[in-house]
């Protein structure tokens, strides 16, 4: 069975790190039994990005409980943007989700997506392609 310590090992073997911004997208289902369940999970990104890293993941519509598990934490930013919505936890939340909701499309210029990828950030595809 998975634990937070195995996946935080696996993320790192991965090549994630301290500081690094990602956006995640999951399926809980697919890791098969988590000991400590979502909230394992999360913590696990949660410790390898480390409080200079950020973690996002989308929020539109219903996504599955590991998002469900990242709106619910303290300090969480949601962006303000009535799709293409996300969650954000970490240094760069604010910044990477400030006036979503003036861009022009959800996904286009000035939005946390191009601002990921302006940063340097990661998509991790968790279970999912």
């Amino acid at each position: 069975m998975l634990d937070r310590s195995a996946i935080a090992a696996s993320l790192r073997d991965l090549g994630l790190r301290n500081g690094d911004i990602v956006l995640l997208h999951s399926s809980l289902i697919s890791l098969g039994k988590v000991n400590g369940g979502p909230a394992a999970v999360i913590d696990a990104f949660l410790e390898v990005i480390g409080n200079e890293g950020t973690l996002l993941v989308p929020v539109f519509g219903a996504l599955g409980i590991l998002t469900d598990e990242v709106k619910t934490r303290p300090g969480v930013v949601i962006s303000p943007c009535p799709v293409g919505t996300l969650a954000a936890i970490g240094k760069d939340a604010e910044e990477l989700c400030r006036d979503h909701w003036k861009a022009e499309t959800a996904h286009g210029n000035d939005t946390p997506f191009t601002r990921l990828a302006e940063k340097g950030g990661f998509i991790c595809l968790l279970g999912v392609d």
